[in-house]
């Protein structure tokens, strides 16, 4: 079984494609505590980084994080 760690951004961070053939999903979810809702979005691009789909939701609700990102996906 594999792990990973978390990725730190820095300014030499960028997207990476994937093998060719394959697709990539990027997703992120936000937490708004003050307004009290949270919003998610990911977006697939193929082997060349060209677009593919995208989708994204907004609920008026405060889950934990980790159900946060299970909605994501």
């Amino acid at each position: 079984m594999q792990f990973l760690l978390p990725v730190h951004a820095t300014a030499a961070t960028q997207w990476r494609s994937p093998d060719f053939g394959w697709w990539k999903c990027n997703a992120d979810t936000s937490l708004n505590e003050v307004a009290g809702h949270m919003g998610w979005g990911w977006c697939i691009r193929n082997s060349q980084g060209q677009f593919i789909i995208a989708g994204c939701n907004l609920i008026r609700e405060k889950l934990a994080t980790i159900e946060g990102e299970a909605m994501t996906l």
